[in-house]
Order: structure tokens, then sequence, then C-alpha cells
């Protein structure tokens, strides 16, 4: 189902991954939007990402992947690859528990880059790549303040 608003188009996800899928399989680029929060604070909900097909050898810790996990699509960072690159684990950025234990063929394409209006930001560079991973490996900090921001505005 499509449903046009003035220069938006609201569809299906199967129907719109569906062309994005084939998009890739032709070697072309695809520019999607972010939706959600569980990339932040890295990216944001209106933020466009450009996907790329990949293949299993160029991927890497800190990677941004577009890949299939419970039958549904996920934008989330490589935050381990076995040797040999079969099993890959992903996080979202702004998530402090989940993780997501996936195959390298449930991988579709790579972020490459992201569009924050007309500012463009290089998502795969090795500085944000490793600020990237070093934000995951802060998890628990993250999780030890958040309960005590949480335990603090419940005594106000």
């Amino acid at each position: 189902m499509i449903i046009s608003d003035k220069n938006k188009y609201i569809m299906d996800n199967e129907l719109f991954f569906e062309q994005v899928r084939q998009l890739l399989d032709n070697n072309k680029t695809v520019k999607i939007p972010v939706t959600g929060t569980s990339m932040l604070p890295f990216l944001k909900p209106a933020d466009h990402v450009v996907l790329q097909k990949v293949f299993g050898p160029d991927l890497r810790c800190g990677n941004i992947v577009l890949a299939t996990w419970n039958n549904t699509y996920i934008l989330h960072r490589i935050v381990w690859k076995e040797v040999g690159g079969k099993r890959i684990r992903l996080a979202g950025d702004g998530n402090l528990v989940q993780v997501e234990n996936i195959c390298l063929s449930d991988i579709l394409a790579v972020a490459g880059m992201a569009c924050r209006g007309e500012k463009k930001i290089n998502i795969d560079s090795t500085l944000y790549t490793y600020m990237g991973l070093m934000w995951y490996r802060l998890r628990f900090i993250r999780r030890v303040c958040s309960k005590i921001r949480k335990l603090l505005k419940e005594r106000k």
C-alpha cells in the first residue's frame, strides 16, 4: 500500500525494502531515511543514510549495516565479528542492553554516508567507527548513569 501526502510517500515496509534490495542487487546506491531512536546519538530520526552493497570480507567492526533480524529490517552497528566472518553481532548505538546475533548472509548493505539536512557525514571513517565502538563499550557505564538519573527523577 502506498499513501501520498504532498511529496511524501508512506509505503509498506516489505514493499519498500523489496525495492531497496533490487537496487542494491543492481549495484546501485540507495538513500533511505533513518527512523526510530536506536542509533542515537550518532544517527537521528530524519537523517538519511546512503547504502551500498558490500561483500563479507569488506565488513569490519564499527560499520553500520542494514540487516534482517527476527523478520524485520534494522540499521545497526557491527560490534563483534567472528574470525572468518560467518557470525556477527549488531547493536544500536542508543540501546543499553539489546544485541542482535545474525549471520553474514543477513546483511543487505553497509551505510557509508549520512545526510543531516544539507550536511554530509562520512559515517564509514575510521574516527566515526571508532567513536561508535567506544560508545558501545561504555554501555555498562551508560546503563548505570541511566538508572541513577531515573532514581533521581523519582525522588523529586
